[in-house]
């Protein structure tokens, strides 16, 4: 993420660094203190609103250079076979859920370790997954992604299979496990803690170095430009991909379409 120095003491840096987003809420802040105080605020100056419009674009411009490949059907064929190779049972279901799951939904880290029991349906066509909240969605109206099971590499089965052996039937669909990869237990009761967006990328970069595949080049975030990008190989409709992966804006779905 881009950081800017900000402010000066004596004429020496202040070293803190803040992100655009930690900018962005000092700004609001200083608005709102000026008006409530009954005082104009200087944050509409044309010269604050032009910096404010650079960092931004700087930012971008950043995140430009640091974009991840996206994870086409060659990279997740190679990363099913290498998670069917794990011996520990509960292990090898979950990862292989979760990552199949992970590339056909499209979906976000943050969005996937939401998900619950409640949020699946099985159609015998389709998977279908429901979402409540997405970070382009605030409001908590359900967005719906129909996930055929005839598509290449469908989580279907791989999902199914999760929840017969692990026996979750209500609550996080993923779960953390134990280093020998059984349950975790507490108080004598089997318990699984839901697994982090974090964990999301370290599951999915130890199954690609496993692999023998570069895990600097990919990330969590390679899933959803894959499943746009692999949509896009296969002439797939651009109504039909923007289904998928929820995006508001066709602009900024292309930009997925590596």
């Amino acid at each position: 993420m881009t950081r800017y120095h900000i402010g000066t003491f004596n004429g020496e840096s202040s070293a803190r660094q803040l992100s655009n987003s930690a900018i962005g809420i000092r700004v609001a802040a200083i608005r709102h203190f000026h008006i409530e105080h009954g005082f104009s605020s200087p944050t509409t100056h044309p010269e604050i609103i032009k910096s404010l419009e650079g960092f931004r674009r700087n930012h971008y411009r950043n995140l430009m250079y640091d974009e991840k490949k996206p994870l086409l059907n060659s990279e997740l064929e190679r990363l099913i076979n290498t998670i069917k190779q794990e011996p520990r049972q509960l292990l090898k279901a979950r990862d292989l859920a979760l990552i199949t799951l992970l590339r056909a939904g499209g979906f976000r880290r943050s969005e996937i370790v939401k998900l619950t029991t409640d949020s699946l349906y099985y159609r015998d066509d389709a998977l279908v997954v429901t979402l409540r909240f997405t970070k382009a969605n605030q409001a908590g109206k359900a967005e719906t992604k129909i996930l055929p099971n005839d598509e290449d590499f469908s989580p279907y089965q791989y999902v199914k299979d999760w929840l017969k052996i692990s026996g979750l039937t209500s609550g996080p669909i993923f779960r953390s496990l134990s280093t020998n990869g059984l349950s975790l237990k507490k108080n004598g009761k089997t318990e699984f803690p839901s697994i982090s967006a974090p964990d999301v990328n370290r599951i999915l970069k130890k199954y690609l170095k496993r692999a023998g595949i570069d895990p600097h080049q990919f990330g969590a975030h390679s899933a959803r430009s894959g499943i746009v990008t692999q949509l896009g190989i296969d002439n797939v409709g651009i109504m039909k991909i923007q289904s998928r992966t929820g995006h508001k804006d066709l602009r900024m779905l292309a930009t997925y379409n590596k």
